[in-house]
C-alpha cells in the first residue's frame, strides 16, 4: 500500500511541476539570446536547454561548474532549497542547479536512498552561479526565472508566442 501511495503522490507532484514551472523562459532582449527550458518528469524539474548569450551551457565546459561527471552521463535539475528571496512575503522561490548522474529507466524501489547533497558551490562576483529564483505570476503559475550568477531574468513564453517575451529584460545590479 505504501509503494502505491508514493507512486500516486509522485504522479501528482510531476503534474504540479509541469503546470507551475515547466516551459521555456526567454530574454525579451533579442541581442542577449538567452533561454532556459524546464520539463518535469520522474526525475524532477529538469533543465533540457540552457542558452546564455548564444552559448549552449549544457554542451560547454560550464557544466563542470554544476558538478557534471566526466563520462557525460548526467542531467541538470533544479533542486528547491525551501527559502525565498523575500522571506517576509514568501516571494521568489530559491532553487539550485544541480548535476545528477543519469539512472536507467528500469523500475526501481522507491526507497533506494539516492539523495543529492552537494547543492552549493561556486560564486561569481559574490553571487551563486547555481542559484535560480522562480517568481510567481498570476495564480500558481511561475512566470519569471532569475539566473542570479548570470545576472539576468527570463520570462516564461506563452504557448504560441514568438521567441522573445513581451516583457522587457531586467538587468540585476549589485
Amino acid at each position: 500500500m505504501t509503494v502505491q501511495s508514493v507512486r500516486i503522490a509522485e504522479q501528482l507532484a510531476i503534474l504540479q511541476l509541469e503546470q507551475r514551472y515547466a516551459g521555456t523562459y526567454v530574454s525579451s532582449n533579442p541581442s542577449l539570446n538567452s533561454s532556459v527550458t524546464l520539463t518535469a518528469d520522474h526525475r524532477g524539474l529538469i533543465v533540457t536547454e540552457f542558452i546564455s548569450n548564444s552559448t549552449d551551457v549544457l554542451a560547454s565546459f560550464l557544466v563542470k561548474v554544476f558538478g557534471a561527471p566526466e563520462d557525460g552521463n548526467f542531467y541538470i535539475q533544479l533542486t528547491p532549497n525551501f527559502l525565498y528571496r523575500n522571506e517576509t512575503a514568501k516571494a521568489g522561490e530559491l532553487w539550485r542547479l544541480t548535476s545528477t548522474a543519469e539512472r536507467n529507466e528500469a523500475e526501481r524501489p522507491i526507497w533506494d536512498d539516492f539523495c543529492m547533497t552537494n547543492v552549493d558551490g561556486i560564486m561569481y562576483a559574490g553571487l551563486g552561479i547555481k542559484e535560480v529564483v522562480l517568481w510567481k505570476g498570476e495564480g500558481d503559475t511561475f512566470e519569471r526565472l532569475e539566473l542570479t550568477g548570470f545576472r539576468t531574468i527570463l520570462y516564461r513564453r506563452k504557448h504560441g508566442e514568438g521567441l522573445m517575451a513581451q516583457e522587457h529584460q531586467q538587468v540585476l545590479e549589485l
